[in-house]
């Protein structure tokens, strides 16, 4: 979220403002690669002795400016590339930190391109963290490859990958359903209509690496419509009869056949809908039969519970006639129309749920998508 001013979490108010600019003066990023200076929200970045400066952003890679401007520091390594997102507390302050893994030895080495304050930590689970982009999508293609893309252009919708082409993954993913739990964390639903959960060791580089090709079975009788991830394990089905369940998969970070409940929570009915996904903060989109875009926020997201921010879904779009649509992390909506373009938009009244958008057109990010199922990842 940009301009975090202050948190409300379970009905306790935290004004964090002071110590986020306070504490920002204390997360400067090490020299080591082309690197934004200046820490949101107070930014006032300058570079540093030997660094050259190329280039201004109130936001660059990672969190609004509130007062003054991130700067684009050169020096005479490669461009700090960020592929995801840690968060760690420090007092009430949440801090995301934008970088990378190498992996030379059997412990994984993190490099760190820059660091922001992003959010508040006050001991309870904080909705509106859970879904960041990373920019890495999968798709399956008509010949059941899994396929692996990172779009470096993700932030402003521009024609800008990390290669041409996706990288193999896999094979043999001849499958009725499949989507992301973050962070690698991959679920399908076979034509047994077994649940299956894989882990993608390469998810970082885009690497043929895996916890275990054959997938680790954690559900039977996944006979759905439609399915896909609510962060955190959560998982939500629409199901033969158009109903809305909720399922928490406990087990969701090993593999482990284990649920908080052998039966989903009814959550809602008359989900007659062409497509739906998960867009972070309790907040769910769908595109209805007339297409209609609509946004939905469930706040009984955390314990399975039938409460909702509104009775009905709020329009925030029209004439959405698209094959494919997926959720990129940070109000960005990746969309594959009927010629096979994959467009970017970035829908700026996500929070709400108004009709507000960037751009009354989706940018074209991409051409020749031809898959049957794709996805984007996001960091858990």
């Amino acid at each position: 979220m940009h301009g975090i001013h202050s948190i409300c979490i379970r009905g306790l108010h935290v004004s964090i403002a002071f110590v986020v600019m306070m504490l920002s003066t204390a997360l400067l990023s090490p020299a080591w690669a082309d690197t934004w200076r200046g820490t949101a929200p107070s930014c006032a970045g300058q570079c540093l002795p030997g660094e050259v400066q190329i280039s201004t952003s109130s936001h660059g890679d990672g969190g609004q400016c509130w007062t003054g401007n991130k700067v684009l520091c050169r020096n005479a390594q490669p461009t700090c590339q960020a592929l995801q997102t840690n968060t760690s507390c420090k007092g009430v302050v949440m801090i995301c930190d934008n970088g990378f893994y190498t992996q030379t030895t059997n412990t994984p080495e993190w490099h760190s391109c820059s660091k922001y304050a992003c959010g508040g930590c006050i001991g309870w689970t904080s909705q509106g963290l859970s879904v960041q982009s990373n920019g890495i999508i999968y798709s399956v293609s008509p010949t059941d490859d899994l396929l692996w893309y990172r779009h470096d252009g993700r932030n402003d919708g521009t024609f800008k990958w990390a290669h041409n082409e996706g990288k193999k993954v896999g094979v043999g993913w001849k499958v009725k359903q499949i989507f992301t739990g973050g962070s690698g964390i991959i679920y399908a639903i076979n034509d047994a209509d077994d649940l299956l959960w894989y882990h993608h060791d390469g998810l970082n580089d885009g690497s043929f690496r895996w916890t275990n090709t054959d997938g680790k079975k954690v559900g039977n009788q996944w006979k759905v419509k439609h399915v896909f991830s609510g962060g955190d394990g959560i998982i939500y089905v629409i199901n033969e009869k158009n109903e809305l369940l909720w399922y928490r998969h406990e087990g969701y970070t090993d593999g482990a056949f284990r649920w908080e409940s052998n039966e989903g929570k009814k959550v809602g009915v008359g989900w007659d809908v062409k497509h739906v996904f998960y867009g972070g903060d309790s907040i769910i989109y769908a595109i209805d039969q007339n297409n209609d875009l609509l946004w939905y926020r469930h706040d009984g997201h955390d314990d399975g519970s039938f409460r909702w921010a509104s009775n009905q879904g709020r329009k925030v779009g029209n004439g959405w006639d698209v094959k494919h649509i997926f959720y990129g992390g940070d109000g960005l909506i990746y969309v594959i129309n009927q010629t096979n373009d994959l467009l970017w938009y970035h829908h700026d009244g996500r929070d709400d749920g108004s009709f507000r958008w960037s751009s009354n057109e989706g940018k074209k990010v991409g051409n020749g998508w031809d898959v049957r199922h794709v996805f984007a990842d996001f960091n858990r």
